[in-house]
């Protein structure tokens, strides 16, 4: 009997032993795999990451005009100007959906008091750019592109005035094949994207900080 009994003990603490490091097996397992997969949570969150990363803005904005689009009497022989028309400036960007870049062409008329025609051309590296918008006699006018890529003109009404006060945007429309006038979803004191974008150039240089208030503005 008392054999039996130091039979049972050695076979009980055999089996204990035996459970006892098969828990142990399980917990390192366990842990393993926990370590394992937060590693690869990791991987998968830098992935999500990188692929919700913000899309580049370099198409956004004026561009540097490449090469020979970059010279104003190239533009003069393009356009054709005479007698006392010049192109005054150009600027590039992104303004259509067409390969490279466009370019936004503003033409001075010097003797008839600051008349300004504005022009946009495509294939601007090409030697015969394609004419896709003009928009002539704007009274002490002026021309730039957005930082949304749209055209922006600024002229006054009559003669009485020496500063301009009508702002327009045109954007190029697919659908419609040509620049199409649009509105600025602005509020007092900017109606317009050409008066916002000014102010905020005034902004960023720490002039009328008060439109930054909206309790002021």
């Amino acid at each position: 009997m008392k054999n039996l009994i130091l039979v049972y003990r050695k076979h009980l603490f055999t089996g204990a032993s035996l459970l006892l490091f098969l828990a142990l097996l399980l917990t390192a397992c366990s842990g393993n795999g926990a370590s394992a997969s937060s590693s690869l949570n990791t991987v998968g969150l830098v992935h999500s990451d990188a692929s919700q990363a913000p899309l580049s803005q370099n198409t956004l904005s004026p561009q540097p005009c490449p090469g020979k689009a970059n010279n104003l009497p190239y533009w003069d022989k393009i356009i054709g100007t005479s007698g006392d028309a010049q192109v005054e400036r150009v600027s590039c960007g992104k303004l259509m959906l067409f390969p490279g870049l466009q370019a936004l062409v503003l033409v001075r008329h010097h003797r008839t008091g600051a008349i300004a025609d504005v022009y946009v051309y495509a294939s601007i590296s090409s030697e015969k750019p394609a004419q896709f918008f003009n928009l002539p006699g704007l009274l002490h006018g002026k021309a730039k592109i957005s930082v949304y890529n749209t055209v922006l003109t600024a002229q006054a009404q009559n003669s009485s005035t020496l500063v301009p006060d009508l702002f327009r945007e045109f954007k190029w429309s697919d659908g419609a094949g040509a620049f199409e006038q649009t509105t600025f979803p602005g509020m007092f004191p900017d109606m317009t994207r050409y008066q916002a974008e000014a102010d905020q150039q005034k902004v960023n240089h720490g002039h009328d900080l008060w439109k930054l208030d909206a309790l002021k503005t």
